[in-house]
């Protein structure tokens, strides 16, 4: 949980960093940045964003960017301007709002276009040759102040390894230990490593203390799980047919021979807990948040959930599919306090950017033109402002409310009883993609968000401490965080059965 708290520091002060390991490579990247930022960057016809005055190097842009990306991205989806498209080799001046076309924003590691919703449909499911892809409580009467992210992060690591691994594997302290440093330190230094251009990264990487803190809780996670598969895999080659039904079995039985080698096993499992752990964690914190600031919504939740169990006697898959309230309440807190502030359509070739990995990530492979004319010429990012899209009033009525029952009102139309849930994507809710690369994960996250919060909400009251309201969410770059700091005050509730 340092390491969490400590991503966060770094990403909010964004180029104060501990001067130990920034201030020579940190000169050295000034000097490249500038050189670098004057190199002509092509899209003349995509409006830019963010800049304070014309030619002004893309450097100062990506800095204001890195400290919070959420004015930049509203501005550029509110603002009306002039855009020139080239349709048909002729100059058509078109009054609009960028929301409604393209516009483009500077990060620290490159440019990045913003599309409308309006192209979501035609950009979703082009093939990969032309647009690519490549996260216990406590026993208590009285209240009790907890850190709730703590505790969430807690139980999501151990949930998904229930599931990821199994009995008993999924009791591996050690390999939940590390699995847990490792996305920490992996997060902190990508968010470091953002600060400098792409050749620079090798070279700075070594200077970054949670590097070689991820380099050694990559080998102790490989070290803790790397037993278990080949005690698995003796099993299976002494012709032991009780196979185990999870996660890591999958990807044993559907390995070719080339992937199937102990050390890729280990490590394609720490990426699995890297991308599920932490953005489950931070989306079931922000709806603790929420319901202790909207506390008129434990009842109809802890109601809907006791007449399912009532029915069903136990937790299982009609429970979870059931919980409509539920599954409205989450996706109106993600709405509102999304992962990430777009939707990323690109697929980043440097293999260090993939530490930004948070979201789906895809990139223009072959020349491309939009139905408005607009040519995406190869190796352009693509992202959607998500949102600025959830919560646009054309889009979303009263978007600037919560309401957590929105979706269950909207499914109560026969016709509409299967949309608007929370794994559900389309143009207007990207925060888990859309089209045939939406996040894969989504069904499973919803399921074990649920399972969790059932849980909390039924076996305890929680709430502000007095005096005290919804902490204000924290954004660097465009990555938006629950505060790491805040305290919520739980108790048991005093119940007959669950």
């Amino acid at each position: 949980m340092e390491d969490l708290k400590g991503v966060l520091e770094v990403a909010i002060t964004s180029i104060t960093v501990d001067p130990i390991y920034l201030f020579l490579p940190g000169v050295i990247s000034l000097f490249s940045f500038v050189a670098f930022n004057f190199i002509y960057q092509g899209h003349d016809e995509i409006p830019l964003v963010g800049s304070s005055f014309p030619f002004e190097p893309s450097f100062f842009s990506g800095i204001r960017f890195c400290k919070g990306a959420l004015p930049l991205v509203n501005e550029g989806y509110q603002k009306a301007s002039i855009q020139i498209a080239n349709i048909s080799v002729k100059l058509l001046l078109i009054l609009t709002k960028f929301k409604d076309g393209l516009f483009r924003l500077t990060r620290l590691d490159g440019k990045i276009v913003v599309v409308s919703n309006k192209f979501v449909d035609e950009l979703r499911n082009l093939p990969e040759q032309e647009l690519s892809s490549s996260r216990a409580l406590y026993r208590v009467n009285d209240w009790v102040e907890v850190n709730i992210l703590e505790i969430m992060l807690s139980l999501v690591s151990r949930v998904s390894n229930r599931v990821f691994l199994g009995k008993p594997d999924c009791y591996n302290q050690a390999w939940a230990r590390e699995s847990l440093t490792y996305s920490g330190s992996f997060t902190w230094t990508a968010m470091i490593l953002r600060h400098f251009p792409p050749i620079l990264r090798p070279l700075v990487a070594p200077f970054v203390p949670s590097f070689w803190k991820l380099q050694s809780s990559l080998r102790k996670a490989k070290k803790a799980l790397i037993p278990t598969i080949e005690k698995r895999r003796k099993a299976q080659d002494a012709g032991d047919s009780q196979k185990q039904d999870n996660f890591l079995q999958w990807m044993m039985d559907a390995a070719t021979p080339d992937e199937g080698g102990v050390e890729k096993m280990a490590h394609r499992q720490l990426n699995v807990i890297l991308g599920s752990g932490h953005t489950s964690t931070m989306a079931g914190t922000h709806v603790c948040y929420d319901l202790c600031a909207k506390p008129e919504y434990f009842e109809p939740l802890r109601n809907e959930i006791d007449g399912l169990l009532k029915k069903e006697k136990k937790w299982n898959k009609n429970v979870l599919s059931n919980m409509w309230k539920m599954d409205s309440f989450l996706k109106e807190s993600q709405r509102l306090s999304p992962a990430s502030i777009r939707m990323s359509f690109c697929l980043q070739v440097s293999y260090l950017a993939h530490l930004t990995a948070v979201d789906f990530h895809r990139m223009v492979r072959a020349p491309l033109t939009l139905s408005n004319g607009v040519h995406l010429p190869a190796g352009t990012y693509l992202c959607a402002a998500s949102d600025a899209i959830a919560k646009d009033p054309i889009n979303t009525p009263d978007a600037h409310q919560f309401d957590g029952l929105r979706y269950y009102k909207k499914r109560q139309d026969p016709k509409e009883m299967h949309r608007h849930q929370f794994a559900t994507t389309d143009k207007n809710h990207l925060h888990f993609g859309h089209g045939k690369y939406a996040c894969p994960g989504r069904f499973f996250a919803s399921d074990e968000l649920k399972l969790i919060l059932g849980h909390l909400i039924m076996k305890y009251d929680m709430s502000f401490l007095p005096g005290q309201s919804r902490p204000v969410n924290l954004n660097a770059d465009e990555f938006m965080y629950p505060d790491p700091t805040a305290r919520l005050r739980i108790k048991e509730r005093h119940m007959a059965s669950f």
